[in-house]
């Protein structure tokens, strides 16, 4: 018989383990811990409980691939509970050998999969402010659809961007469910798994950014006074444009005709992001974009809109793949860029534009600056999302037995720990 070790809880969490409320929310800045805990929770209720179903949930199920899911598989690992689950990459499936419970996951850019589905027992919304008000409604009749099921549940999980978010208006300033849901709010100083040197980098990158300092750092709800987009970047004349100066690059490709089409290199080197080489095109044939490429050494990772031109590329010896797309592959590719200081070669005009032109929408009537995308004249930052996707991908892919279950877990205090039963 096999003994599961315990569970280490972070304390700020442990209300949402002892709740029956409908609802849980736990906001807060980057490094707290909360999307790591709801792993854990997960876990845990797999073990715990027979024949359920907890539904994992974000605006684009591609996504979840290398977020959610990695999590999971990070939670399974550190705690020694390979034997315990089986699960495929391809499907995205996880599955608890002894109790027969299993998260399935879902997008909701496939809508007419997510309103059929039936007998979920737990919902997790991830990067819960991608989804719109109606998204919410949508998932929210999935809850207690089975009436065989006991107290069915959704945990959202989010960073507090945009204090005009139909969520802020809804739990926080309405209080449209108050007496049913439990909101746990968190930060870093929370997180007794973070390290300090991690601390200080996410402390360094926000810099003296008013917004970053609340949303990231205090995880308040806060709105934009700026509706510049790119804050972190400058032209650099030391960096090189040499491609054999740099390990880590990677190249990005938008297609376009009558707008432009722009091919990129850019390299990760620590805290920072250097754009070093561009090609910008107009009204150009496919024979003189591939022309124009075809010799460049880095792997291309291209828009996936036009398959065609893709393969056409491939059949030419060119080193290229199709980007990830969905509905809220933008904000993500953005906001991964937004992580890191961007240098930029000065030989890279278009880019330097771009980068100091992209903005947010701003209402007319009330003045809010939204948390929308101005998407104009913005085909070198395209071809810098695609980029990165590799990067993205690497940040967020962290690093039958018959067993005596007993779940448990511990509370990790300052300077103590208590043991409680889940």
């Amino acid at each position: 018989m096999t003994q599961i070790k315990p569970f280490e809880i972070n304390e700020i969490f442990v209300p949402a383990l002892q709740t029956d409320k409908r609802y849980i929310i736990l906001y807060g800045g980057r490094g707290s811990g909360k999307s790591y805990f709801a792993s854990e929770f997960c876990i845990m209720k797999l073990l715990a409980k027979p024949n359920i179903t907890i539904l994992v949930l974000r605006k684009v199920k591609e996504t979840i691939k290398y977020s959610f899911f990695t999590d999971l598989m990070k939670v399974v690992k550190d705690n020694d509970l390979e034997l315990q689950f089986e699960y495929s990459v391809a499907r995205i499936k996880i599955r608890c050998v002894r109790t027969g419970s299993e998260i399935i996951f879902m997008g909701l850019d496939d809508p007419a999969k997510v309103k059929s589905t039936s007998s979920i027992d737990f919902i997790v919304i991830e990067e819960a402010l991608e989804l719109d008000e109606e998204d919410f409604i949508q998932v929210s009749l999935l809850l207690g659809r089975d009436k065989n099921i006991k107290n069915p549940q959704m945990m959202l999980l989010l960073n507090p961007e945009g204090e005009t978010h139909w969520i802020n208006q809804y739990f926080f300033v309405l209080n449209k469910y108050e007496g049913d849901t439990l909101i746990i709010h968190s930060n870093m100083n929370d997180n007794d798994f973070v390290s300090e040197d991690w601390k200080q980098n996410l402390l360094n990158t926000v810099g003296q950014d008013d917004y970053y300092q609340k949303v990231w750092i205090e995880g308040i709800w806060a709105s934009r006074t700026t509706t510049a987009v790119f804050t972190n970047w400058k032209i650099d004349t030391e960096v090189s444009d040499n491609y054999s100066d740099y390990n880590n690059a990677m190249s990005g490709l938008d297609f376009g005709f009558t707008h432009s089409q722009v091919f990129l290199s850019l390299a990760l080197v620590g805290d920072n992001i250097i754009i070093f080489d561009e090609i910008y095109q107009k009204h150009q044939t496919r024979d003189q974009l591939f022309e124009a490429v075809k010799n460049k050494p880095l792997p291309i990772i291209a828009d996936s809109e036009d398959p065609r031109m893709i393969t056409e590329m491939r059949s030419m010896g060119i080193n290229v793949t199709g980007a990830v797309k969905g509905r809220g592959s933008v904000k993500e590719g953005v906001d991964f860029l937004k992580r890191y200081n961007i240098k930029i070669h000065p030989k890279c005009v278009n880019t330097i534009k771009e980068f100091g032109a992209f903005s947010y929408f701003k209402d007319k009537k009330s003045g809010q600056i939204l948390n929308e995308f101005v998407q104009i004249n913005d085909d070198c930052i395209a071809a810098a999302r695609y980029a990165t996707e590799q990067y993205r991908n690497e940040l967020y892919s962290r690093n039958s037995v018959d067993v005596d279950i007993n779940p448990y877990f511990v509370i990790h205090k300052r300077q103590k720990q208590s043991e409680h039963h889940f």
